[in-house]
């Protein structure tokens, strides 16, 4: 029994401690022609965690090949799509902003393959708060297009994190519960 108590204290404490790290996946768009000609192409990072697109470098060309918009800012989890970048910094209200949005389309027999297909794709402007409704400038794009997974990115370890992983207090209290519990066992045996 004092075994299997030392066993249960010694992991919990290893489960409660230990860090996970989210997958940032880099992807690569490309293939996407709309019905009047023009394109759109680029790079972002997607973190599978937080759902949250970043390192964005989106270009939408005219059919003459010219670039009219940088798209370099995330939706932050709103416009209704998991996967929509913005021409201007995400603010409380929307309204006005011009938005690219798109999905993702996984084959469902290789959910591992880095290759994807780039569907509903639709850019406009925000006709509201949260962007949930788009003022289609161009429709969708025909064909849809292709999503590469180029590689992995390991998460930057920013200065002002630590690089410790740390608990949170109510898991610090839990922790120094179970080892004064383990100590407290171990002191009246002895």
């Amino acid at each position: 029994m004092k075994k299997l108590f030392n066993f249960l204290v010694l992991s919990i404490g290893l489960m409660i401690g230990s860090a996970t790290h989210a997958a940032l996946e880099e992807w690569t768009l490309s293939d996407v022609s709309f019905r009047d000609g023009g394109t759109a192409s680029g790079t972002f990072q997607f973190d599978t965690a937080t759902n949250i697109m970043s390192s964005i470098n989106i270009d939408m060309s005219n059919a003459s090949g010219a670039v009219e918009r940088n798209l370099r800012f995330s939706c932050e989890g709103r416009c209704n799509s998991l996967y929509a970048v913005l021409e201007s910094p995400a603010t409380p209200d929307l309204t006005g902003n011009y938005v690219f949005s798109f999905g993702k389309s996984i084959n469902p027999s290789d959910p591992t393959s880095p290759v994807a297909v780039a569907s509903g794709l639709i850019d406009g402007i925000c006709e509201n708060a949260d962007c949930t409704t788009v003022l289609v400038s161009r429709g969708h794009a025909r064909p849809v297009g292709v999503l590469t997974r180029t590689n992995q990115v390991t998460p930057p370890i920013l200065p002002s994190a630590s690089p410790v992983p740390t608990l949170s207090i109510p898991m610090l209290v839990l922790l120094s519960i179970f080892a004064g519990l383990a100590f407290f066992r171990i002191y009246r045996k002895a």
